[in-house]
C-alpha cells in the first residue's frame, strides 16, 4: 500500500490565525470527503486543510 507524505507540523501552525468561511458541497462528495477524513483520523475540516497544504505547499 502506497502512503501520502504527512504534511510536516510546522506547515499547521495552530497559532496562525484561520478565516472561517462556507463552502457547499454535494452530499457525494461530501460522503466521499468523509470516508478519507475518517481512514486518516481526522474532521472533515482537518482533512480538507491538510489536502489543500499538501497541494499547494
Amino acid at each position: 500500500m502506497t502512503s501520502k507524505p504527512k504534511v510536516e507540523s510546522k506547515l499547521v501552525n495552530k497559532s496562525v490565525e484561520k478565516k472561517r468561511f462556507s463552502l457547499r458541497l454535494s452530499i457525494d462528495l461530501y460522503n466521499k470527503i468523509e470516508a478519507l477524513a475518517v481512514k486518516e483520523n481526522r474532521s472533515v475540516a482537518n482533512y480538507i486543510e491538510t489536502v489543500l497544504l499538501e497541494k499547494i505547499i
